[in-house]
């Protein structure tokens, strides 16, 4: 962004460097909370990829330990013993390899 400024370049060196600490203080600690709820971010995102939604409840429950309940069928007049049809499988979750980032960490040299 251009703009006028009226400081030195001594104070934008300094803001520069002031930002580049927020913006690596966040990134490491965005990585750290990922990384300790691994587990669970996996689990939700299982659980997802065969229910598809999950309400408020049963995300807390899930994300407690427990599990969520059985979805339930969402068309009227649905019956307990009707089969559900799909026209394919859902791929089967691969964990990402240990030895990749889970998000690249960002440039140096903001300006």
């Amino acid at each position: 962004i251009a703009r006028d400024r009226n400081y030195s370049e001594e104070v934008a060196s300094a803001i520069d460097r002031e930002v580049r600490h927020f913006i690596d203080e966040s990134y490491d600690k965005a990585t750290r909370l990922l990384k300790e709820n691994r587990d669970k971010l996996d689990l939700l995102a299982q659980t997802l990829l065969e229910r598809e939604t999950l309400e408020a409840e049963e995300l807390e429950r899930l994300l407690s330990g427990g599990e969520a309940a059985a979805a339930e069928p969402e068309l009227e007049g649905a019956r307990e013993d009707s089969e559900i049809v799909t026209e394919g499988k859902v791929p089967p979750y691969r964990p990402r390899r240990e030895n990749r980032p889970l998000f690249r960490k960002p440039q140096e040299g903001l300006s």
